[in-house]
């Protein structure tokens, strides 16, 4: 929904309701971006009207990463308000938390999406802003599960 008023700018309030999963190998935490963005996010994506958060997330990641999730745990449900290309979002996230076991300790999985970029941050680099994770909500559940 638009903002209305006098020289209505290109800002917009964007409601969102997303399935994201903070996937570990050791203390790496594996995020998703785009080459059109400047920050990270955790992979998962949207909840599709109907759709389970749990079903949500398990796809959404198959489709980004192409790897099926172990030991998938729900940590909690996530308000966050953060901007993005200057838009406003308002995001009620499911969070999760799951394990990558495909693979060697920090080779990134491969997915089908071409459009995602994928890399394995540490904990210390997300904690200490050195890697531009949104939106902030996120970061002391990364440090919680990623840091144990």
């Amino acid at each position: 929904m638009r903002r209305s008023g006098e020289g209505c700018s290109a800002v917009a309030d964007v409601y969102e309701t997303t399935a994201r999963a903070i996937l570990t190998q050791g203390t790496l935490v594996l995020l998703a971006g785009k080459a059109s963005e400047d920050f990270w996010i955790l992979p998962g994506g949207h909840v599709e009207e109907g759709e389970h958060a749990l079903e949500a997330v398990r796809r959404e990641c198959w489709e980004e990463i192409g790897t099926a999730l172990a030991d998938l745990r729900k940590l909690t449900l996530l308000p966050s308000i953060w901007t993005r290309r200057g838009d406003v979002v308002h995001e009620t996230m499911h969070l999760y938390a799951a394990t990558v076991r495909r693979g060697p300790t920090g080779v990134l999985p491969s997915g089908p999406e071409r459009q995602t970029l994928l890399r394995w941050a540490s904990v210390d680099d997300v904690y200490a802003g050195r890697v531009a994770l949104v939106p902030v909500a996120v970061w002391p559940w990364v440090v919680r599960v990623a840091g144990s």
